[in-house]
């Protein structure tokens, strides 16, 4: 019962307990208490116990009542790490955001591009080189903030998943960096601008 494509019933095929979860998991009871199954069930059992007893007023009473479960302990620290991790994620990356968007848009408005342009140089040579100037940035951001979540933060994830995480956001921010400075032809507030649209987003 509750397959992996059911609606509305509870799965019964996933795990009764998770040894990481820090509060009681409500939904499956919630879904059996307002999916109409659980009237169902009680429907049936009365039609058996009235054709059983041949009294047509014997009746049971349908109640819910979530599974007993041992007290569990919360973890203050867990709860506001899930809202806090990804604020600063957000916040190790505005300096790199800040200063690339400014420096390309600068180059473009000292038309240094077009110059080397001129002189043979590929555009895929020029994204190439901002590419590794900000990898090498980013990759030392994200080392430094892994190795400061290894003291005591993230011992029950996958270390290794967890920097792989870090290294994608940092290139979908390069990305992003090359939309902001498309925006710009003036470096004067590009910078500036340009992290506060990043913040936004």
């Amino acid at each position: 019962m509750g397959g992996p494509n059911s609606i509305g019933i509870p799965n019964t095929l996933n795990a009764a307990y998770d040894p990481l979860s820090t509060t009681p998991n409500t939904a499956g009871f919630v879904d059996y208490l307002t999916r109409g199954y659980g009237l169902l069930q009680n429907l049936g059992a009365n039609i058996v116990l009235k054709l059983e007893t041949e009294d047509e007023k014997a009746s049971i009473a349908y109640l819910t009542a979530p599974m007993p479960a041992s007290s569990n302990t919360s973890d203050p620290f867990l709860q506001i790490w899930t809202l806090t991790l990804p604020f600063l994620l957000l916040l190790i990356f505005i300096p790199p955001v800040y200063n690339t968007v400014f420096l390309i848009v600068r180059e473009k408005e000292s038309r240094i591009k077009e110059s080397m342009r001129m002189m043979g140089m590929k555009d895929s040579a020029y994204w190439l080189s901002w590419y590794c100037y900000y990898s090498c940035i980013s990759f030392m951001i994200c080392l430094l903030a892994w190795c400061v979540l290894l003291i005591n933060c993230i011992e029950h994830s996958n270390i290794f998943l967890v920097f792989v995480f870090f290294l994608f956001y940092a290139q979908a921010v390069f990305a992003e960096i090359t939309f902001l400075a498309s925006l710009f032809e003036n470096s004067k507030f590009s910078g500036l601008v340009g992290t506060l649209i990043y913040f936004g987003f």
